[in-house]
């Protein structure tokens, strides 16, 4: 939670998630009294795009503060 309490103000942020040269606009809700994060609006549409499945294991990295912009890298794809 860390990088949530940095970089991102209770309510929605605007971030931007990269796979390769693609980029997603994606918002990010967060709440620091729960303590909770939830990618929301622009999420399936990248989901869809990176043909994402349930048991894909990714790894999210933040590759520009700035910009909010985050490498995502699926390390693990589900056998299918």
């Amino acid at each position: 939670m860390e990088f949530m309490r940095k970089y991102v103000i209770d309510g929605v942020t605007d971030v931007k998630l990269r796979d390769g040269e693609r980029l997603w606009p994606v918002k990010l809700n967060y709440s620091s009294e729960s303590s909770y994060g939830v990618f929301a609006a622009g999420w399936s549409a990248f989901v869809r795009d990176c043909n994402l499945k349930a048991g894909d294991v990714c790894l999210f990295e933040l590759v520009d503060e700035q910009n909010l912009v985050i490498h995502v890298r699926v390390l693990l794809r589900r056998i299918d």
